[in-house]
């Protein structure tokens, strides 16, 4: 389309859960090592793994140090566990004391494949759906969809996608487990509705895609190459060039802190002391108790209180005690 450029922002998320419906931290692959949206922020708090290359795709090193932190979670639960990964030279097969790597043959992904049989789609569709939530909450504050392309950063995008895998039920994984042929004996039959929450989130956003369907707007990605060794994909040369001609993010693109390009103080958000976030989050109870939202919800901002509060405590704890002898003036 002329007058519009192809964003080249990339993520690459790694997935990984059980047949019971476990999920574990996900792997979130950036090509900036500190970018700017990062600072000031615990990216800790995300709960997710994050790594960076220049372009944002997954490789043999990184799936091998992502599979070491697995392994060394599963050590020290004392569990062995059997890990099925696509058949991908990024995923080399190495062997790992409490893991047990299985590789699915080759153009049976899409058959034999847990997160490819409906696990990936439904936090796609999740994470989609909280994107067009944002821009409809925007129509009102924002001159143009460019204009708010440049507010949502990568630190949202990786909050929107830890919420989305968050969201996501264990009986649509189980159900996604089950479908390949792979059912945990822990678990009971799952039905269909129960494993299904898409209806409620096509409901939701179908009204807004002006026509596209649900499968179009998750899969709109796919065709995009999320490793550098995608060797198993016919069409992969085609893939390659593809994105050349689009021009692929270079290392003089990256967003790093440290680089002299940075924006001025002026562009950072002033610092938010404990009572201004007290302060907001009271405001947000009032309004929850207002507009009847959820108990869950009530509750998420109780525990958002008590952090602040527990935040104060522990500088107060830490501030250096004042002696009485400072309440009075020295004898002359």
């Amino acid at each position: 389309m002329l007058g519009w450029k192809k964003s080249k922002d990339r993520l690459t998320l790694l997935l990984a859960c059980s047949a019971t419906g476990h999920k574990l931290k996900p792997l979130v692959i950036g090509k900036s090592k500190k970018p700017r949206c990062f600072k000031g922020k615990n990216i800790g708090a995300l709960n997710i793994i994050y790594r960076h290359n220049n372009k944002a795709w997954m490789t043999s090193q990184l799936f091998c140090e992502w599979l070491d932190i697995v392994n060394n979670q599963m050590r020290s639960s004392n569990r062995k566990i059997i890990l099925i990964v696509d058949n991908c030279a990024a995923h080399p097969l190495v062997e790992r004391s409490n893991i047990k790597l299985v590789v699915l043959p080759p153009n049976t992904t899409a058959k034999l494949q847990p997160c490819d049989a409906g696990i990936i789609q439904a936090v796609k569709l999740q994470y989609r759906k909280k994107l067009l939530r944002k821009i409809a909450f925007a129509f009102d504050v924002v001159e143009s969809a460019s204009s708010l392309a440049k507010k949502v950063t990568l630190f949202d995008a990786i909050m929107w996608l830890r919420h989305a895998w968050s969201l996501l039920p264990e009986t649509t994984i189980q159900k996604c487990f089950a479908h390949c042929g792979i059912k945990a004996s822990s678990v009971d039959e799952v039905t269909e509705s129960e494993g299904n929450n898409q209806d409620d989130t096509a409901d939701e956003i179908l009204p807004l895609l002006n026509g596209i369907s649900l499968e179009e707007f998750a899969s709109q990605d796919n065709a995009l190459l999320t490793s550098c060794d995608g060797v198993d994909d016919p069409n992969w040369e085609t893939h390659l060039i593809e994105q050349a001609k689009n021009g692929f993010e270079s290392d003089a693109d990256e967003d790093d802190e440290d680089q002299g390009s940075e924006n001025s103080e002026e562009d950072q958000p002033p610092e938010i002391t404990v009572k201004e976030a007290a302060r907001m989050v009271a405001e947000l109870k009032r309004f929850g108790f207002k507009n009847n939202l959820k108990p869950e919800i009530v509750d998420g901002l109780l525990n958002i209180e008590s952090a602040i509060e527990q935040v104060k405590f522990d500088k107060q704890a830490n501030a250096k005690q004042s002696k009485v002898t400072n309440f009075f003036l020295p004898l002359r």
